[in-house]
């Protein structure tokens, strides 16, 4: 099955005939797909729209479809990832195409005392997110916020705030097992190097509950995946 994406669908577009965006419908052209191809449509929030291609317009350069019925996918748990951006863009996007695969809802850029890179292209990261919805089929499209500096974090009372660290404290391990449901979560994970004993500190002032991830320290894009996967097993 092939996947196309289009974040304006919505609920109530089922049943017409529209034509996909010129990108999209290049993406149909590359993979040779004839007229009759059953095909899905992602809006990235949720949605999966059962589709046909139609008919090519050439001069338009688009193709149109009809929509045949909709569904809304299983319920994820809503998790954001604070995170040090990465010191190579290979690395973050690799991260990304991840996290897109998994379906986190949100990554969240910070800056902090030992992030050695403050720059990234968000535009890069996030056609790698689309195209990795594509392949994947997963129906949530990640929102990649901006970097913020790391004491201007701002998250609702409802969410549950961990953050991963490589502090030698004691720990639970069981702390996936013992975690309560909530509205959303919100995991931090540093940069290379960890978070400075200071951003600790005041992560855990903010309400903040540390998490332990591995026996091994653990690369930033290793533990961002290794605690939504771990959230992920647990609500699903």
């Amino acid at each position: 099955m092939h996947y196309f994406l289009d974040t304006t669908l919505t609920n109530n577009d089922t049943h017409t005939t529209y034509w996909l965006s010129e990108e999209e419908s290049h993406h149909a052209k590359v993979l040779r797909l004839e007229a009759n191809t059953a095909i899905k449509i992602l809006n990235g929030n949720g949605l999966v729209i059962d589709a046909q291609l139609h008919e090519w317009d050439t001069k338009k350069k688009k193709v149109s479809v009809l929509l045949q019925h909709s569904t809304q996918s299983p319920a994820l748990p809503d998790i954001t990832i604070g995170l040090a951006t990465i010191k190579t863009s290979e690395r973050m996007e690799w991260l990304v195409e991840k996290i897109t695969e998994l379906g986190i809802r949100k990554i969240q850029l910070l800056q902090t005392e030992r992030t050695e890179r403050n720059f990234i292209r968000l535009e890069k990261l996030q056609k790698v997110a689309a195209a990795a919805l594509k392949q994947s089929g997963n129906a949530w499209l990640p929102i990649i916020s901006p970097s913020i500096d790391f004491s201007k974090l701002e998250i609702p009372a409802t969410t549950s705030k961990l953050i991963g660290h490589c502090e030698d404290i004691a720990i639970p391990k069981t702390w996936i097992k013992t975690l309560a449901p909530a509205v959303s979560y919100y995991i931090l994970i540093g940069p290379e190097g960890d978070f400075s004993p200071k951003e600790i500190k005041y992560a855990m002032e903010q309400g903040f509950e540390a998490i332990h991830l591995s026996h091994q320290r653990l690369r930033t894009e290793t533990a961002a995946i290794t605690a939504a996967i771990q959230l992920l097993d647990k609500f699903i």
